[in-house]
């Protein structure tokens, strides 16, 4: 794994172009197969989270295991840019219903290079990038959440009780437009982990 600023997730347009082309022929024939082979038990899943104070900012840490469809990763393959998002949302607790007080999302993404054929992750968060050899290397360095900024603690207040919850999903709507109507209909697209809930410990 190394950092490089000049790391580019852009394709050849030729490639990408004749390959998103035989999935849309492949959705018009009703023929999914012909994109990828159907992948094994892919999915999202939080394994676990945590929301703690910090010089006066409360900031996430999260393990969460991404296991790649065979159709998405022969996307990226291919050279389409995936672009994977973590919601996180803290509600305060009230007796008849919580009322959401933050709604923060980080969005990542995470292709191949059109050169050197490495896995790419960028932080569009941060604009930091870096490079893989697998795609399981960057899935499990990406699976690693540590200190996401949320918010100011002096934004609650100290009298009420507060809760969080995290998931992780891919973004169909950040897919080229020729591949999105595929990714509608297959459950090899709908990569989306369960709410993971948790209390916010002041």
């Amino acid at each position: 794994m190394h950092c490089s600023p000049s790391a580019d997730l852009r394709p050849p347009p030729a490639r990408t172009y004749k390959w998103l082309v035989a999935c849309s022929l492949a959705l018009m024939a009703f023929e999914p197969a012909v994109c990828a082979p159907v992948s094994a038990e892919p999915g999202f899943t939080v394994r676990s989270a945590e929301v703690r104070l910090e010089s006066g900012v409360y900031f996430l840490d999260a393990k969460i295991v991404f296991e790649f469809s065979a159709e998405a990763v022969e996307a990226m393959d291919n050279g389409v840019t995936l672009t994977v998002l973590i919601d996180v949302e803290v509600f305060r607790q009230r007796t008849l219903w919580d009322k959401k007080i933050l709604s923060r999302q980080s969005r990542i993404n995470v292709g191949v290079h059109a050169l050197s054929k490495k896995y790419v992750m960028k932080k569009l968060d941060t604009g930091e990038i870096h490079t893989y050899g697998s795609v399981e290397e960057m899935a499990a360095v990406l699976g690693n959440i540590e200190r996401l900024p949320l918010f100011e603690a002096a934004g609650i207040d100290t009298e009420d009780k507060y809760a969080a919850r995290v998931r992780a999903r891919l973004d169909i709507e950040a897919l080229p437009s020729p591949l999105r109507p595929l990714a509608y209909v297959s459950q090899a697209w709908r990569l989306t982990s369960d709410w993971y809930e948790l209390p916010l410990v002041r």
